[in-house]
C-alpha cells in the first residue's frame, strides 16, 4: 500500500468495504533492490496478517512483482491459494511471476481461452482452471459512462496543460519494464517527443511502481519544466477509476504499454497504440497496433488509429460475468491443497 498512487483504504471504505489490515511494504529507492526488498518486506508482513486472520483462502490478481511472495506466504501456511488472471503472455518481469504463482496456486480463473491452455501445458489439472474473463471487463460492463466530462475531472490533479476534454485528446500510459530499465529514459524521451509533436491535447498518466519508474519520472518532471509554455500535455499522478475509464472511453487514441490499451479499451473500441515490448505477445483484438520506440513510428501510427476512429467491441476478455463465474465455482469446487503436476 502507498498513497503516491491514491488511497484504496478510502476507496474501500466509500464502497461499505472496511479493510480488516493495511499493509505498508513499498520500499522506494535503489530500483531493482527496491523491487526486491518491497517484496521481501511484503512476504513478512502477508505471512502475519494472513496467520491473525485465520483465512482459509487468499485470491490473488494479476502479475506485478509484489504478488508473488504473497502467494509464497500463503501457500506456505496451507492457504487454498486463487489466482485471476494466469496463463497470459507479455513481457518484462511480469510474465515469470505470473507464472511462478500459477505454480503456487490450487485454482486458477484465466481470461481467456488461450491462457486456460497455457496452464494445462503447465502441468495443471483441468478441473482447477476455469476461463472466467475478465473483472475489469465486469466493472466496465457496470460503469455509468458520461457522454459529457467535466474539465474538473483532470484539471483538478496534476500538473501541465488545461484541458479541454470537449476537444480531442490522447491518453498515454508509460510504465517500466523493468528487463529494460536501463533504457527507461531514452523509451520516455522517444515517447514525449511524439506525443509533443502529434499535437494534441495528451492526459499522461504516472507510471507504476517497478524498476525504472523512477528515471521515467525524473524525466517527465524535467521535461515539463523544460517545455512548461509549449505543450498540451497534463501529467497526472492519480485519477479514480471510474473518471479514467471515462476519459480513456472518449480518447482518440491511447498510447503506451499498459494492458489497459489492449483489454479495456479493446471493449471499448478506443484505438491503441502499444509502444515496446511491455505487452508483447498478449492476446490483443484489432484496435492494437505494436509500435517501438521510435518518434516517427509512435506519430505515424497514432495518427492512423485517429483516422480509423472507433473499432467494433471485441469479446476476447469476457462479457462482464467474471465475478459470477467465480463466485459461483468457489462455492461449489472442493479444493485439495496438494498439487500434482500432470505430467
Amino acid at each position: 500500500m502507498t498513497y503516491r498512487y491514491g488511497n484504496i483504504v478510502k476507496e474501500l471504505v466509500s464502497l461499505g468495504l472496511k479493510p480488516d489490515v493495511a499493509i505498508p511494504t513499498v520500499i522506494e529507492g535503489g530500483e531493482h533492490l527496491g523491487m526486491a526488498k518491497t517484496a521481501a518486506l511484503g512476504m513478512l508482513e502477508f505471512a502475519t496478517a494472513f496467520n491473525n486472520l485465520e483465512s482459509d483462502y487468499v485470491v490473488l490478481r494479476g502479475d506485478r512483482f509484489e504478488i508473488l511472495p504473497i502467494a509464497a506466504a500463503a501457500t506456505y501456511q496451507n492457504k487454498v491459494l486463487v489466482h485471476l488472471e494466469g496463463g497470459d503472455v507479455s513481457g518484462s518481469i511480469d510474465e515469470s511471476v505470473r507464472h511462478a504463482v500459477t505454480k503456487l496456486a490450487h485454482l486458477h480463473f484465466v481470461t481467456n481461452q488461450e491462457a486456460k491452455q497455457r496452464l494445462i501445458k503447465m502441468g495443471e489439472e483441468k478441473n482447477r482452471v476455469w476461463n472466467a474473463g475478465s473483472l475489469d471487463i465486469d466493472y466496465l460492463t457496470k460503469l455509468k459512462f458520461n457522454k459529457k466530462l467535466d474539465d474538473a475531472l483532470v484539471n483538478s490533479h496534476g500538473v501541465g496543460y488545461q484541458i479541454d476534454l470537449a476537444e480531442q485528446y490522447v491518453v498515454v500510459m508509460l510504465n517500466p519494464v523493468t528487463t529494460e530499465a536501463s533504457q527507461a529514459t531514452e523509451q520516455v524521451e522517444e515517447a514525449l517527443s511524439a506525443v509533443h509533436s502529434l499535437g494534441f491535447q495528451a492526459i499522461w498518466i504516472w507510471p507504476n511502481l517497478g524498476a525504472g519508474a523512477d528515471a521515467i519520472a525524473k524525466k517527465m518532471r524535467e521535461w515539463q519544466a523544460k517545455h512548461v509554455d509549449d505543450h498540451k500535455i497534463r501529467f497526472i499522478r492519480y485519477i479514480p477509476p471510474g473518471d479514467y475509464a471515462n476519459l480513456v472511453n472518449q480518447a482518440v487514441a491511447v498510447i503506451g504499454n499498459s494492458s489497459a490499451g489492449i483489454k479495456e479499451c479493446g471493449w471499448m473500441g478506443v484505438p491503441a497504440v502499444n509502444i515496446g515490448t511491455r505487452q508483447q505477445g498478449r492476446l490483443r483484438g484489432d484496435n492494437v497496433i505494436d509500435v517501438p520506440y521510435k518518434k516517427e513510428k509512435i506519430i505515424v501510427v497514432t495518427k492512423r488509429q485517429i483516422k480509423v476512429g472507433r473499432y467494433k467491441r471485441s469479446m476476447l476478455y469476457g462479457k462482464g460475468d467474471s465475478a459470477k463465474e467465480i463466485v459461483k465455482v468457489l462455492e461449489k469446487v472442493s479444493v485439495d491443497t496438494q498439487k500434482r503436476i500432470t505430467y
